[in-house]
């Protein structure tokens, strides 16, 4: 059976059993990552190949904001009038989320996140290592006296200032 041939039958069976409105559910079978595309299950027997992750097509190098489907996992999407080309709009479980530009902020976020982690182990370690000085009987003056020589300098401490204002405050 031709290419053409099997458009034709899938166009015919989506419109049959799905209606003409272009609205599509169904399972992701697969997901290509370097087209950001998904396969998409309607029945048994009906795939719909190479659904788009986003509304514009472009090439891989490009900048974009991708959220990748679970495999498993319903989807739905919007068809073209001639069913040749499915937009995911929604998806109902997220596999991964890939992001591609020059500045991301989520970097940033991340590097304040691990100087944050960096202190609170710090002040774990404090308090785990602190030692009361039992020659004096002022066990806990001493106990402080040693957590706070073992806790970090403010030097280094994260600044969430930094990331952008999403809210617009």
């Amino acid at each position: 059976m031709a290419a053409e041939d099997n458009l034709i039958r899938l166009i015919e069976t989506v419109v049959a059993h799905y209606g003409n409105d272009g609205f599509i559910c169904g399972v992701v079978q697969s997901v290509n990552k370097k087209k950001l595309t998904c396969d998409v299950v309607l029945d048994d027997d009906l795939v719909l190949s190479d659904c788009r992750l986003g509304a514009v097509v472009m090439q891989e190098t490009f900048n974009h904001i991708t959220a990748f489907p679970k495999v498993g996992s319903y989807v739905c999407g919007v068809a073209t009038a001639d069913l040749r080309d499915v937009l995911i709009v929604s998806i109902s479980e997220v596999e991964s989320v890939e992001i591609k530009a020059p500045i991301i902020k989520i970097n940033d976020f991340k590097t304040q996140l691990d100087k944050m982690s960096a202190r609170i182990d710090c002040i774990i370690n404090a308090i785990k290592n602190g030692t009361p000085n039992t020659q004096t009987f002022d066990s806990g003056a001493a106990l402080q006296q040693t957590i706070i020589a073992l806790l970090p300098t403010d030097k280094d401490k994260e600044n969430f200032k930094t990331l952008a204002d999403y809210e617009g405050n």
